[in-house]
């Protein structure tokens, strides 16, 4: 779903790509609620149910308000969820899996690369703390957890490698230099995290 404002509905280049592209380039429909259904629970729960969505990418925020509306009926044709922007709590993730038969995937991605670079398919038996992993790297993209000197760590920085990484900040070389840095275990100076 698109931010909506008091204005109207707003677009970010994560959503043209992800929400609008993708699905029109798969042979997909795509499915805009109004923004007065967006904001409230009973009316989007409705709107799902009615347009018979199948896959839907929301923000945690966006998730609890889809499921304050929840109905006797379960969302049938609801398939996957895709989540992201936020962290997914495991509470939430049950209650968006008991919409109906739905995945639920959490996405993780950051300013510096396009669109998500890990995700990870929840799963109730095995996703037991408070958060839902942001999982492993889709194809060609690594994710690290990483302290301060760049070592491997259980708590710590989410760092990336790929070759889809954004050339910096623009116009702040100095906040591209602190952010991209080098790959301590390559000898490549162009393999930047």
């Amino acid at each position: 779903c698109p931010n909506v404002t008091k204005g109207g509905i707003e677009f970010g280049h994560d959503p043209v790509l992800r929400d609008v592209f993708v699905p029109l380039s798969t042979g997909a429909e795509l499915h805009i609620p109004p923004p007065a259904t967006v904001l409230d629970p009973a009316k989007l729960h409705g709107w799902f149910a009615d347009q018979q969505i199948t896959h839907a990418h929301v923000t945690p925020q966006l998730s609890r308000i889809l499921c304050a509306g929840k109905r006797a009926q379960p969302l049938s044709s609801l398939r996957y969820v895709c989540s992201g922007g936020d962290v997914l709590r495991v509470k939430q993730a049950l209650e968006i899996a008991a919409l109906g038969s739905t995945k639920v995937v959490n996405f993780y991605g950051s300013t510096e690369t396009p669109q998500a670079m890990g995700f990870h398919v929840f799963d109730p038996r095995t996703d037991t703390s408070e958060s839902v992993p942001i999982g492993r790297g889709i194809d060609d993209v690594q994710v690290f957890v990483l302290d301060d000197k760049l070592g491997a760590a259980d708590h710590g920085q989410v760092a990336i490698r790929t070759r889809y990484l954004s050339e910096g900040y623009r116009g702040d070389p100095t906040l591209t230099h602190a952010k991209f840095v080098a790959n301590p275990r390559s000898t490549d100076p162009t393999d930047r995290l």
